[in-house]
């Protein structure tokens, strides 16, 4: 008994492990535009719909475009639930990879951008762009 137990297991352990993609493969996450500094994920969730378990591992802007109550769970861990609010931005340095899931709670469609900094260059002391139109938002490495 305890033989099949760590087979099934194991079993369990392979399928979920297998079953996540990088997140530019991730069948939701449309990649509108790349070239050697950036990708961009155009994000389309339907109500009910869930994404696959995905890797999030380059440094990312996210840009929510729609006010839609969404559910996510890391990897191994308990599901959260959260509001997204249209016009929200926020940066992420990836520096620890994000494996996760993520699904659409409510009865409209859930649209968000993944900005994803591809560029390898590493550039140091660029001053920040001065300019009274334009609202700083994050000023991180």
């Amino acid at each position: 008994m305890r033989k099949y137990l760590l087979l099934i297991s194991a079993l369990c352990s392979t399928i979920l492990v297998s079953a996540q993609v990088l997140v530019r493969n991730e069948p939701r996450h449309h990649n509108v535009f790349e070239n050697e500094f950036a990708r961009i994920l155009d994000v389309y969730l339907a109500p009910g719909d869930t994404t696959m378990y995905h890797v999030h591992n380059t440094p990312s802007v996210f840009i929510v475009y729609t006010n839609t109550n969404v559910g996510s769970q890391l990897i191994g861990q308990q599901s959260q639930k959260g509001a997204n609010i249209t016009g929200e931005i926020s940066y992420d340095s990836l520096k620890t990879p994000r494996t996760h899931r993520v699904w659409n709670e409510d009865t409209s469609w859930f649209h968000v951008m993944d900005i994803e900094l591809t560029s390898t260059k590493q550039k140091k002391n660029i001053a920040v762009l001065q300019n009274s139109a334009l609202k700083l938002l994050f000023n991180k490495e």
